[in-house]
């Protein structure tokens, strides 16, 4: 009898072992290279059918209502971003989107112009929200160092005018306005 119980005392003490090691959480894993290019998948995928006329200062009263939707706006070019008007260029803080047209030609004219942008409009900040948590994930997976020289990570930055936050068009086309001007 006394075997018996120690014999169910061991299977006991295996079982409890076995269900700890099965329910033990997994450390981080890698993030895929495909996680890496859904974060810009769909930057220049808007269909000409898929584009809602929207005015700049709709955008301006609320641009997370319009994230992720294919949207066709009125709005003065300038460098890397858009503005309400030739006013915005002299109003400190003046609301602006960035933008990152598909055609680098786009950006060239180093002055102003009114132009009509269709394309995607993005959270800045969600995306460097997507990019650090993959940073994070490929750092906990990386192979620590090991004697040499020092290793410095830098974190993950968005260049253009996402750099410092808000929204931003990604530009399927731009058509510039022609002005008394030109």
């Amino acid at each position: 009898m006394a075997a018996m119980k120690r014999r169910v005392a061991a299977a006991l003490f295996c079982a409890t072992i076995l269900a700890g090691c099965a329910t033990r959480p997994e450390g981080p894993v890698a993030p895929t290279q495909a996680e890496w290019d859904a974060i810009s998948a769909a930057d220049y995928t808007c269909a000409p059918s898929e584009f809602t006329d929207v005015a700049f200062d709709a955008v301006a009263a609320s641009p997370d209502r319009y994230y992720e939707k294919c949207i066709r706006l009125r709005a003065l070019l300038s460098g890397v971003a858009l503005l309400r008007d030739a006013s915005s260029l002299k109003t400190p803080n003046a609301f602006a989107l960035g933008i990152y047209p598909r055609d680098d030609k786009t950006l060239a004219n180093p002055r102003p112009q009114f132009a009509i942008v269709e394309g995607r409009l993005r959270s800045c900040g969600e995306r460097l929200r997507r990019l650090t948590e993959l940073d994070q994930r490929t750092q906990a997976t990386a192979p620590k160092p090991g004697p040499g020289p020092i290793q410095i990570h830098l974190p993950p930055m968005l260049g253009g005018f996402c750099h410092t936050g808000g929204a931003a068009v990604w530009a399927n086309d731009v058509t510039v306005l022609p002005t008394a001007m030109d």
